[in-house]
């Protein structure tokens, strides 16, 4: 579910509307690259962050299973 919502506020709005978001020009990557792309680069860094979140979550959650 987090990686929908994160698709729809990155690339889908690039998508739908051809241009990226204004909360996302305030980064210093918006002036280099074109709305795509852009779009893009937020999906899959956002998409790893999710990612590496739930890992740590989970190894948490399995080393206190294993402690009892």
């Amino acid at each position: 579910i987090s990686l929908a919502a994160l698709f729809g506020a990155t690339l889908g709005a690039v998508i739908v509307s051809g241009a990226v978001p204004q909360f996302w020009m305030g980064l210093p990557l918006a002036a280099y690259l074109s709305p795509l792309p852009l779009g893009l680069v937020l999906f899959l860094s956002g998409s790893a962050l999710v990612v590496l979140l739930l890992y740590a979550v989970s190894a948490l959650i399995f080393a206190r299973q294993l402690r009892r």
